[in-house]
């Protein structure tokens, strides 16, 4: 674990200059000369790398899995993608047709169609097999109601290419990252280790979008490459409808993890909880949505284990977390604030993740918070397959930070968080 030395403010900074002595003026200015000498001739470092900006995006992709057990390499799996800004996203495949789709009733599908729309949190699909018969399904309500499909989406990889940008700007070797040049457009090409699975990707410089990432593990390998338009737009007044015709049989599926809330005023009520309201979001990101779920898991939360951060609380107890979604353009981030005060086992799961639990995360650090509610806490960041991530806890509360911001912003995020009044 690296400790970097703590921050001094502003205010300290401006105090030492002003206690400077006019004798050293000359001084100075020889040394600001030389500085900037050396500067130019020997320590110049390239530009640093833009904020990535895209509104809308859409496209195709190529989804390729291959598994060590297996004797042949099944056919891959084809489709297309859109989506825009508001959250909304549409998307078809055509799966494999030797991979089973026991949840559906069919073994060898035809075509998955599937479209979000943000403003009901409804996510629809319909899927119709080879034999002619179709299956429709709604889904409503899952967390982060933002850009849900059940087909493939290069945005489902906007994790990874948060981790990449943040290794590109901090000069994070942990992460190898070489800038070079695909299809006339300038991209990184970086490999990421997360425990025994070696990750590589392409993401394209002035979007943030992976064109190409491969997952290698001990038993199988993946691969998802996308072909983007980059000129594409949006139709005039285009908007995303659910692929159910009227009077067909739909499974409905309601996620009762998250209840969403109209307020952070009203999520604090639920929760019992001071909510923290962010006032240093990276430029760009607003707060889109509020929820509150039953919380018991968090480590899993912190570390991103998706087969439990996502399971409702196990004890019958209100709600204990305040959950908030900021967006920007293409990409997201979450804020988790947990009450940990009165419960013994989340406090020791806390205890546990500012401890030892956290080892083993890629590139993981520590710092020790200079304001807000944390001050003098303890806060961890690294890198995750969903996004750089941070986590820091007080006897009071514990905030998991995790999403499409660089380990620079996660620092100023959690330094500008306020209880909200």
């Amino acid at each position: 674990m690296i400790d970097p030395p703590e921050r001094p403010s502003q205010r300290i900074r401006a105090a030492r200059t002003n206690r400077r002595p006019p004798r050293y003026a000359a001084t100075l200015m020889a040394l600001g000369i030389i500085f900037a000498l050396a500067y130019v001739f020997l320590i110049h470092q390239p530009p640093a790398p833009p904020v990535p900006a895209i509104k809308y995006l859409q496209g195709t992709y190529v989804w390729q899995a291959r598994s060590a057990a297996a004797g042949s390499t099944p056919a891959p799996e084809t489709g297309g993608f859109s989506a825009a800004a508001s959250g909304d996203a549409a998307g078809q495949a055509k799966p494999s047709p030797d991979r089973a789709q026991p949840s559906y009733q069919s073994a060898v599908p035809g075509t998955i169609s599937s479209s979000y729309i943000a403003s009901r949190r409804v996510e629809s699909s319909s899927f119709l097999r080879a034999q002619g018969s179709a299956a429709y399904a709604l889904a409503v309500g899952a967390w982060p109601p933002v850009w849900r499909l059940s087909s493939r989406s290069a945005l489902d990889y906007q994790g990874l290419a948060a981790d990449v940008l943040s290794a590109a700007q901090d000069g994070d070797h942990s992460i190898g990252t070489k800038q070079i040049k695909a299809g006339g457009r300038r991209v990184w090409r970086a490999t990421l280790q997360f425990g025994q699975t070696q990750v590589t990707v392409v993401v394209d410089q002035l979007t943030g979008i992976v064109t190409w990432c491969s997952g290698a593990g001990p038993d199988a390998q993946e691969t998802f490459t996308a072909t983007v338009d980059w000129n594409a737009q949006p139709a005039a007044g285009q908007r995303y409808s659910a692929p159910v015709p009227a009077g067909a049989r739909v499974a409905v599926t309601r996620d009762r993890t998250y209840t969403y809330r109209p307020s952070l005023a009203a999520a604090g009520k639920a929760t019992g909880l001071t909510p923290l309201r962010s006032t240093l979001q990276p430029d760009g990101y607003t707060l889109r949505s509020v929820a509150t779920r039953r919380r018991d898991d968090l480590e899993a939360a912190a570390i991103g284990d998706a087969s439990q951060a996502l399971r409702p609380g196990t004890r019958l107890a209100p709600a204990n977390e305040v959950d908030q979604l900021f967006t920007r353009d293409l990409t997201w981030f979450t804020i988790a604030q947990t009450r940990v005060a009165g419960d013994a086992a989340l406090t020791a799961q806390a205890d546990a993740l500012a401890g030892q639990s956290l080892n083993g995360q890629l590139s993981l650090r520590s710092e020790v918070l200079q304001y807000g509610p944390f001050t003098g806490s303890r806060a961890y960041t690294w890198y995750s397959p969903s996004g750089p991530a941070l986590f820091v806890a007080d006897k009071k509360s514990a905030v998991t930070v995790r999403g499409g911001i660089t380990r620079d912003d996660l620092i100023s995020l959690a330094e500008g968080l306020k209880p909200l009044k």
